[in-house]
């Protein structure tokens, strides 16, 4: 089971500096009040009581953030070491006492800047690995989350008519030039079209998926080796660069929205996926900033 301490490093290596830190005095308080010491904590540690007495005497703000700070530490460790009964009875408790505080929102991350056109010029030409370099590529074009296309994908026919948001799948359609993936938070699938300009980047994006998936934490390793480059990437940058550039080159919000993996735009977009699928290729794919880098 990993630790707290190790909970906190890994969100300084996503680059959450702010949540990192918040997190960090949340569990030093929460650590005081049980009698162990921060660096001891693991989630045996994590008693629904014992987090219950100790939210008593803060104020809303603060025990808002130290819920924030176990859920966020639960999901860390969901899928790894924390199964999956755990986890349920976990948020079943977090369901129940998030009802009696009122909710604050909690800061996720404190440097979220994303690079100029320019910038991200310099950036693509100095990645002397062939694969990260694609794999940059295929990120900001899709203006997605590392950890989207950190997964296993499947190379398949992408059947456009009535297909269920809901119940995605992650795969990538090469003749029909389409990939499909699953959103992170929202867990809704949002097929992308591919132009012809990326697609080559997409094909050594997926044939060398392996070398990603070997790792303990695949969605950590593109901003892992990024930073050993010396770029702060984190799990955000490539979402807000998308969304701001593409704000500058079409009017259509919700095409905008969709292709990030906005849950109300995916839901309607996907009443009839098949028709809005050339206007999203109109409005954004065709517009798409990426190809003035690459």
């Amino acid at each position: 089971m990993e630790a707290v301490t190790d909970f906190l490093e890994h969100l300084e290596r996503m680059g959450y500096h702010k949540a990192k830190r918040l997190y960090y005095y949340m569990f030093k308080k929460y650590s005081e009040f049980i009698g162990v010491p921060l660096e001891d904590l693991y989630w045996e540690h994590m008693v629904p009581v014992r987090i219950k007495e100790c939210m008593v005497n803060l104020e809303p703000r603060t025990a808002n953030a130290l819920l924030a700070a176990v859920r966020s530490y639960a999901n860390y460790l969901k899928g790894s070491t924390l199964d999956q009964e755990k986890y349920s009875r976990f948020l079943m408790f977090y369901d129940q006492i998030s009802k009696n505080i009122k909710w604050v929102e909690v800061p996720q991350s404190v440097e979220i800047k994303s690079p100029t056109l320019d910038e991200l010029e310099v950036i693509l030409n100095s990645i002397d690995d062939d694969y990260i370099h694609a794999f940059a590529v295929v990120m900001f074009y899709l203006g997605c989350r590392p950890v989207e296309i950190s997964q296993r994908f499947q190379s398949k026919f992408l059947n456009l008519r009535n297909r269920d948001c809901k119940t995605g799948e992650r795969a990538i359609d090469f003749d029909q030039k389409l990939i499909a993936i699953i959103t992170a938070k929202t867990k809704y699938e949002r097929v992308i079209p591919i132009d012809d300009r990326v697609l080559p980047y997409f094909e050594v994006w997926f044939e060398g998926l392996d070398r990603v998936l070997e790792c303990q934490r695949p969605e950590e390793w593109f901003t892992r080796m990024m930073r050993n480059r010396g770029f702060n990437i984190t799990a955000k940058t490539a979402r807000i660069m998308f969304e701001t550039e593409m704000r500058m080159r079409t009017s259509k919000q919700s095409y905008i929205n969709y292709w990030i993996g906005h849950k109300k735009e995916i839901a309607d977009i996907y009443t009839d996926f098949a028709k809005s699928l050339p206007k999203i290729k109109e409005e954004i794919m065709l517009k798409h900033y990426i190809y003035s880098v690459i």
